[in-house]
C-alpha cells in the first residue's frame, strides 16, 4: 500500500500552481534490533553507526552489531567501513560466537584484516594484564587461525594456558615457537615444572581415590585406581611411601580375588620400599595361604605339577573347584569355576573300585567326576599318577560337565580321604587333580564330600 504525502512543492508537469502530490512509499516494517525506533523511516547508516558506536560502549553488544549491519547494508561510506567491521568483530567475540568472528576477519580485504588482527592482539595483551585469560585464548586462537605465524598471539596464547594450569596445551604452543629468546626458556622450564605438578597431584588424587574403594570394600576398582596411582608415581620420581602404599591396596585387592601369589609378589613389594609392620603381617598371611593354593601360572604340565598341602579343619562341607590355566582348555575355559552347597547338589554313586560324584547345580546343569583304582582296584587316600580314562591298567579318571567333555583324558590325582558305610554308600571323600583332556592345556580341581578338608 503506498500512503500519498503532500509536499510544499509546485507542480511543474501543466504549470497549474498547484500543490505537488508526491507518492511515497510507506516505510517497511523493519525488526526493532536491526532498525532502533529513535531511527528515521528512512535509515541513515552513519546514524546506524553513531547509534552502533553508543550502545558498544554501555556493552549492549548485540545491539552494536544489529546496528552496524544495518548500516553497512544499506550503503554506509567507505571510510566508515572499518569502524562498523571492528563493532561487527568484536560483537562476535563478546557473544561467544568464535566461528563468527573468524569468518568475518577471513572475509575481510587484507589491510583491513591486518588492522583488526592488530587490534586483536592489543585486547589480547590488555586481558592478560587484568588476568582475563579466558579473554586472551580466545582472541590470541582468533589471530593464529587467521595468521599461523603470528608468534606474538602463540606466546600470549601459551602464558593463558599456563596461567589456567593447561601446560600441555602451553607446551604445544612452545613448540611452534622458534628456539630462541631467554623469556621463551624461561616459559618452557615452567610450563614443565608445572606439567609435573599437575601430574603428581592427579597420582595423589589417584591414590586418594583408591584408598577411599578400598574403605568401601571395592576391591575390583581400588585394585585399578592403585595401579594407575602406582605408575604415575613411578614415572615422576622416588615417592616410596607412595608407591607402597598404592601396592599394598593391589595387594589386597589380589587377596580379595583369592590371588595369594599375586598378593604376596605385590605385598613383598610394597615392603621393598617401606617396611611397615601391617604390610610384614599381611605379607605373612598371604604366603600361608599361597602354600595351600594354587595359581594358573603353576599349571604348567600334568607332569611336573605339585600339589599344594592341604588342611583339615571346622565343619564338613562339599565343594568343587576347577581353575583353568589357559582358554583353549575345553572343559574350565581358561575360567575358575566355585560350587559349593549354596548353588549345586552334590551326591555319589559306584564303590571303593569306581566311583563316580554329581554336581548338579540349582540352575540345572551338573558335572561328572569318575575316578577308579589301577586295575579296577579300591581306591585308597594317596597319590595316583599316570591316570587315563583310557587305559583300564591305570588308574581313571573323567570329567564332564556344562555340556562339555573330552574323549581322552590324562593326569593324576591325590586323594586325601575316603570313606564308605557298611551299605556301602560314600560317607566322605576328598581329592585333588590335575588333567590334561585330549592333550588340550591342563586344568586343576578339588572335590570334597561331606570331608572336613579344604
Amino acid at each position: 500500500m503506498r500512503r500519498l504525502l503532500v509536499s510544499g512543492l509546485v507542480c511543474l508537469t501543466c504549470g497549474c500552481g498547484q500543490p505537488a502530490v508526491v507518492a511515497t512509499p510507506a516505510p517497511s516494517r523493519t525488526p526493532l534490533a536491526m532498525t532502533p525506533a529513535s531511527l528515521p523511516s528512512q535509515i541513515d547508516p552513519t546514524e546506524c553507526l553513531r547509534q552502533a558506536r553508543q550502545a558498544a560502549a554501555r556493552n549492549e553488544w548485540r545491539q552494536a552489531g544489529s546496528l552496524a549491519q544495518t548500516g553497512l547494508r544499506n550503503g554506509l561510506r567507505q571510510d566508515l567501513q572499518p569502524e562498523a567491521q571492528a563493532i561487527l568483530l568484536e560483537t562476535s567475540v563478546r557473544i561467544g560466537d568464535y566461528r563468527g568472528a573468524r569468518f568475518r576477519l577471513q572475509e575481510l580485504a587484507p589491510r583491513a584484516r591486518q588492522e583488526l588482527i592488530a587490534e586483536q592482539l592489543e585486547r589480547a595483551g590488555h586481558a592478560a594484564q587484568l588476568r582475563n585469560y579466558q579473554e586472551t585464548i580466545l582472541r590470541a586462537r582468533l589471530v593464529i587461525d587467521i595468521e599461523p605465524t603470528n608468534t606474538t598471539a602463540r606466546e600470549l596464547l601459551a602464558e593463558s594456558y599456563l596461567a589456567t594450569d593447561q601446560g600441555e596445551l602451553a607446551l604445544k604452543e612452545l613448540e611452534k615457537l622458534p628456539e630462541s629468546g631467554d623469556r621463551l626458556k624461561e616459559l618452557r622450564a615452567q610450563v614443565e615444572a608445572q606439567s609435573k605438578d599437575a601430574s603428581l597431584m592427579l597420582a595423589h588424587r589417584q591414590l586418594k581415590l583408591a584408598s577411599t574403594q578400598a574403605h568401601k570394600g571395592q576391591w575390583s576398582q581400588a585394585g585399578i585406581s592403585a595401579r594407575k596411582a602406582g605408575l604415575a608415581f613411578v614415572r615422576l620420581g622416588p615417592y616410596p611411601s607412595e608407591r607402597a602404599w598404592a601396592l599394598s591396596i593391589e595387594a589386597r585387592a589380589a587377596a580379595h580375588r583369592h590371588e595369594w601369589t599375586e598378593a604376596a609378589r605385590l605385598m613383598q613389594s610394597a615392603i621393598d620400599l617401606r617396611q611397615r609392620p601391617e604390610f610384614m603381617k599381611l605379607l605373612a598371611e598371604y604366603q600361608e595361604q599361597d602354600r595351600y593354593t594354587i595359581s594358573r601360572e603353576e599349571i604348567v604340565d600334568v607332569e611336573h605339577f605339585a600339589f599344594p598341602p592341604v588342611r583339615a579343619g571346622g565343619p564338613a562341607r562339599s565343594q568343587l573347584t576347577l581353575l583353568g590355566a589357559r582358554p583353549d582348555n575345553p572343559i574350565a575355559l581358561g575360567h575358575e569355576h566355585l560350587y559349593t552347597e549354596h548353588s549345586a547338589t552334590f551326591s555319589a554313586t559306584g564303590g571303593p573300585a569306581l566311583l563316580t560324584l554329581s554336581v548338579t547345580l540349582r540352575t540345572g546343569p551338573s558335572w561328572k567326576l569318575t575316578f577308579s583304582g589301577p586295575g579296577r582296584s579300591n581306591l585308597k587316600p594317596g597319590l595316583y599318577d599316570s591316570a587315563s580314562s583310557d587305559d583300564p591298567e591305570a588308574a581313571g579318571v573323567d570329567i564332564s560337565g556344562l555340556g562339555r567333555g573330552a574323549s581322552h583324558y590324562r593326569g593324576k590325582f591325590l586323594i586325601h580321604e575316603i570313606a564308605f558305610d557298611p551299605a556301602g554308600n560314600l560317607k566322605r571323600f576328598a581329592a585333588d587333580f590335575v588333567v590334561s583332556p585330549d592333550h588340550h592345556a591342563p586344568y586343576f580341581g578339588r572335590i570334597r564330600y561331606r570331608s572336613k578338608y579344604r
